[in-house]
Parts: C-alpha cells; sequence; structure tokens
C-alpha cells in the first residue's frame, strides 16, 4: 500500500521524525508563483471580459477579437504553468490504473481551454478564458 501509494505521489509519513523532518523543508514558492500567475490572468481576464457580460457597446465591438486574443494570450501560461501539476497528478494516476480527484480537473480544464481557443480563433464567440483562470486560481487558492 505505501509503495502504491509513493509511485502516485502520496507518500505516507511513517514515522514522527519524517513529519518533523518534512515540515522544515516545505517551501511554498513553486504555489505562491502559480498562484501568483493565475491570479494575474484571473484579474485581467475579467477585466477584459466585462464587456460580453454587460453588453457590448459599439466601441467595445470593435475590439471584440483583439479582447479575445488577449483573453486567449492570458490562459496559456494559466494551463501551461499554474495547471501543470495537476495534469501531472492526473497522468501519474492514470499510468497507475488508478482514478484521483485530478484526472477529472485536468480534463475539465483541458476541454475548456480547448473550447475557448476554439471559439476565439474562429470569431465564433467570446470563449472562457476567464474562467479557466478563477477556476485555477480558486483550486490553488485551497
Amino acid at each position: 500500500m505505501v509503495e502504491l501509494l509513493q509511485r502516485i505521489g502520496y507518500e505516507p509519513k511513517i514515522t514522527l521524525q519524517d513529519v518533523v523532518k518534512e515540515s522544515r523543508k516545505v517551501s511554498y514558492n513553486g504555489l505562491i508563483a502559480k498562484l501568483t500567475v493565475a491570479g494575474f490572468c484571473f484579474g485581467n481576464s475579467m477585466m477584459i471580459s466585462f464587456p460580453d457580460y454587460f453588453g457590448i457597446g459599439e466601441f467595445e465591438r470593435e475590439y471584440a477579437h483583439f479582447f479575445g486574443y488577449m483573453n486567449l494570450a492570458f490562459g496559456i501560461p494559466v494551463l501551461f504553468y499554474s495547471a501543470a501539476d495537476y495534469f501531472k497528478s492526473a497522468w501519474n494516476s492514470l499510468k497507475q490504473k488508478q482514478l484521483n480527484l485530478d484526472v477529472p480537473l485536468a480534463l475539465g480544464i483541458l476541454v475548456l481551454f480547448l473550447r475557448s481557443a476554439i471559439e476565439i480563433l474562429t470569431h465564433t464567440g467570446p470563449g472562457f478564458m476567464d474562467t479557466l483562470c478563477s477556476l485555477v486560481f480558486f483550486y490553488l487558492g485551497r
């Protein structure tokens, strides 16, 4: 059981000394950086998406495609950097022929990104990049 948990990325703490040693070397720098990138992209993506939510005026209609491309640009670092750990965990879980909570989460993030990218690139809709950025931001902040 311990070997299985270790292979899928959840190494158990067996003794009290392991817990004490592990707590000393925990660093949240990577998580903070990913949370910062996701938060920055989330805030800016939401700001750009406001015209879509409150009705597009003539001025915003001129720049709708540009705003879509900006949202796509904000979604790319969130997908490839901030959400990378979810994809790694889901992949490790699938390699073990098991399902963990990260599998549907990673699938949802990927589908949301692809659907939004297709809508933006084909000019058929505004996409949901603001939703993608907020989803990753709030899951990282859990």
